[in-house]
């Protein structure tokens, strides 16, 4: 159901700028609920920054909320049980969903997580090995998966 202006209004959203270990990082919350976030090369300067580094116990207090259609829904899903320091590849994400013949579908709609880390599409690679795309860059990527290889 759509809401009102007024309804909209009224809820807390807010940007929130951090300094990580893999770089700048920025999350937009609604009443407390991490709709999208995402690395970035710079964060407006009426956000202060807070440090922090990213793990998995980072953020737990908040719920995550990802605006997408009911199968990147499906997909997002599937790839946040890849376990920490673990990869899958985009083929075996496919068939862990019943939907072996939508692997580019289910490709695209990694590539559209709105939710870096927490919603982890970097922990998908080819079925070749090869790291391939990552929205926010392959070499941070690469940061990723070796820092959680690295960090148990």
């Amino acid at each position: 159901m759509l809401q009102s202006f007024q309804e909209n209004k009224q809820r807390d959203v807010q940007w929130r700028g951090f300094q990580t270990q893999f770089g700048l990082y920025q999350m937009l919350l609604q009443d407390g609920v991490i709709l999208m976030a995402e690395f970035v090369d710079h964060i407006s300067p009426s956000i202060t920054i807070e440090k922090v580094e990213l793990n998995r116990s980072t953020f737990k207090e908040y719920a995550i909320n990802p605006i997408g259609t009911p199968f990147q829904q499906q997909v997002w899903q599937a790839i946040s049980k890849i376990p920490y320091g673990k990869t899958m590849s985009y083929l075996d994400v496919a068939f862990s969903m019943k939907r072996q013949s939508s692997v580019r579908a289910v490709a695209t709609a990694i590539g559209h997580n709105p939710i870096a880390y927490f919603i982890p599409c970097h922990r998908v690679i080819r079925s070749n090995g090869e790291y391939g795309q990552y929205r926010w860059g392959v070499n941070l990527k690469q940061q990723l998966l070796d820092w959680e290889r690295n960090n148990k």
